[in-house]
């Protein structure tokens, strides 16, 4: 089971996240969407045609490709595996950087956030503001 992409209005978003509230574990939100969600609130949920995004598995079938389903990399799937106890830290995976590289981004550090403090106060003298939106 899979949702791919949400577009959601913000009534649709508040009644979603009140569901969420109700479950003791964390679970995938498609699950969500299409028991209880859909039973609740059977008129809100729409299926756009063609679909707003595909999923790997099913652009590898498409294309004949069944061994290769890491196309578009899960932002999900670490977080999964820890929660099932499967992860393991693959350092080799990691990449090595070199002295002059680390030595380079430790010394434009500095740099970049003086910059940052500049924009910032550009922005205050200009009368502009970041408005934090939080939704209840």
């Amino acid at each position: 089971m899979g949702c791919g992409g949400y577009i959601l209005s913000q009534q649709s978003a508040r009644e979603l996240l009140s569901l969420l509230k109700q479950y003791d574990k964390l679970i995938p939100v498609d699950h969500i969407v299409f028991k209880d969600y859909m039973m609740k609130f059977p008129d809100d949920i729409f299926q756009m045609l063609p679909a707003l995004c595909i999923q790997d598995h099913l652009l590898a079938k498409r294309y004949n490709l069944e061994n290769e389903h890491n196309n578009f990399s899960s932002f999900l799937e670490q977080d999964r595996n820890i929660r099932k106890g499967e992860y393991e830290y693959k350092a080799k995976n990691k990449m090595k950087r070199s002295l002059t590289h680390k030595i380079r981004r430790e010394g434009l550090r500095p740099v970049i956030q003086i910059m940052k403090c500049f924009k910032v106060l550009a922005r205050k003298l200009r009368g502009e503001r970041l408005v934090k939106v939080t939704f209840k």
